[in-house]
């Protein structure tokens, strides 16, 4: 049973099961197929009505990438997924007259850019530029982190705060006083070494893949829609093949010699 692992079988078996569902919904979409639809999501109607409340509350709406943001290495893609989602968040804040306040992260010279073209084409696309500044309303924190974003906080006080991106340590320092200036905290990381603090600590999380496929779901983008459902339907099989694998193992069946584990 080991001629799975021959080879490099098992990884070609798994290069098919990650391939042929997102080759399936491409097609769908490139042929105008109406694709599944996707769950809900509880934190994308939070940040609606947070930024209703900072409306309401004559307070800003504060977006933090998280301190390890950065658009190389491993946190590139979460990066890139939440820019979509800020997009989105930006042009509702403009429409609402809200002003929204940006904290890049560490990497500035790689965040920065990006961020303000992002929050100038928003608010052009608007129709009013006057509600961005960059300035006032992108803010580098620098090397004191922690203490820089704490302030923040205790001057500007948000009405509502989404801290989705690249978590790391500093960003939970200022999680307190979030909440002491009765700031709506939504939070979101795909670093599983974060998460838990996410869903202990925000009002609302997104864990995980939930950022990915939510950035996905609140842009509307079909292409980035298609590659979250395809995402789905590959960890179907492969728990399935995981339930498969326990069952035979309890008939006594020695499956780990099939993938060589």
């Amino acid at each position: 049973m080991s001629f799975l692992v021959k080879g490099g079988i098992t990884q070609l078996i798994l290069f098919f099961i990650i391939v042929i569902p997102f080759a399936y919904y491409l097609y769908l979409m490139r042929k105008g197929k109406k694709l599944p639809e996707m769950r809900d999501f509880p934190p994308l109607k939070a940040l609606d009505d947070g930024i209703d409340r900072c409306l309401e509350m004559g307070r800003p709406f504060l977006y933090v990438m998280g301190m390890m943001a950065t658009v190389r290495g491993e946190f590139a893609g979460g990066v890139i997924a939440v820019l979509s989602l800020l997009r989105v968040l930006a042009r509702r804040c403009f429409e609402k007259n809200v002003r929204v306040i940006v904290v890049p992260g560490g990497a500035a010279d790689e965040t920065v850019p990006m961020l303000d073209t992002l929050l100038k084409e928003s608010a052009l696309e608007i129709g009013k530029p006057e509600m961005y500044k960059t300035e006032r309303d992108l803010v580098y924190l620098g090397r004191a982190y922690s203490a820089e974003l704490v302030n923040l906080i205790e001057v500007e006080k948000p009405g509502c705060t989404a801290n989705v991106g690249v978590i790391g340590g500093p960003d939970m320092i200022a999680w307190e006083p979030v909440h002491r200036n009765d700031s709506l905290l939504v939070g979101g990381t795909h670093r599983l070494v974060q998460c838990g603090c996410v869903a202990v600590a925000a009002d609302y999380a997104l864990i995980c893949d939930e950022v990915y496929a939510a950035c996905a779901a609140a842009s509307g983008n079909k292409d980035l829609i298609s590659t979250a459902l395809s995402g789905d339907l590959a960890k179907y099989v492969l728990i399935a093949i995981c339930i498969i694998g326990i069952i035979l193992g309890f008939m006594g069946m020695d499956v780990t010699k099939i993938f060589g584990v």
